[in-house]
């Protein structure tokens, strides 16, 4: 169904993702490319903006911006979210930030950094940090582009151009991550310890179905688009 957003006077936003809190199916949370996250309530057919929060040190330019989000699997009790955007031309990061529970939706928590990929060799700010969302067990997995320098989408050594799976910290004020223990190179030489599956150029929007298997929206160009399906 077709849902009509009020936004008040404000210009109409760049959405990139959004998502249904998931202890509260009457509200959802919209990133904007700009940096901004807004929180609105659905009532009929119309769903009404409650807040608007500025998410720091977002770069956005062409398409880089805020683009990616995920809910924690407890989110109902911590109230975790997880945020992939740009932080410069050539740098990409996924953060943590609870989210307060009144109509506010301001962040309790300064964000902090969860995993971050990036190449400072990168010139153009495409092919950025996609789709994130959670497996069972509490894994997190995220598609990355190669920031457009087509080689890294062969270098194992890093995760861009492919889909890292990791455990996210979920220590307030602390963040950082442990590898999924089944990743192909964790407590291995030979590749990065969140490095799943590698090969992608400018995955954009993806999805994890019920057998585990990862079906993904490769960008292309000129002529061509891809979907992929990862086993």
């Amino acid at each position: 169904e077709f849902v009509h957003i009020e936004t008040g006077t404000e210009p109409p936003i760049e959405a990139t993702d959004f998502g249904f809190l998931p202890d509260d199916q009457s509200r959802f949370l919209v990133l904007e490319k700009d940096g901004f996250m807004s929180q609105y309530a659905l009532e009929g057919d119309t769903a009404s903006r409650l807040s608007r929060t500025g998410i720091p040190d977002v770069f956005s330019s062409l398409d880089c911006g805020l683009l990616s989000l995920a809910f924690d699997p407890d989110f109902a009790t911590n109230r975790y979210i997880y945020l992939g955007y740009c932080g410069s031309l050539s740098y990409n990061v996924i953060v943590r930030a609870t989210l307060e529970l009144d109509e506010a939706g301001a962040l309790v928590e300064e964000p902090v950094k969860i995993m971050s990929a990036g190449d400072e060799s990168s010139q153009f700010p495409w092919h950025n940090v996609g789709s994130m969302g959670f497996e069972d067990g509490g894994v997190l997995w995220a598609i990355w582009g190669d920031q457009r320098v087509s080689s890294n989408a062969q270098d194992t050594d890093n995760v861009l151009g492919g889909v890292s799976r990791i455990i996210p910290s979920r220590e307030l004020g602390v963040g950082g991550y442990e590898p999924a223990p089944d990743n192909p190179f964790f407590e291995k030489e030979g590749g990065h310890d969140a490095l799943w599956a590698w090969g992608l150029r400018a995955p954009w929007r993806g999805s994890r179905d019920r057998h585990g298997r990862y079906w993904i929206a490769d960008v292309g160009e000129n002529d061509w688009e891809e979907l992929n399906l990862v086993t």
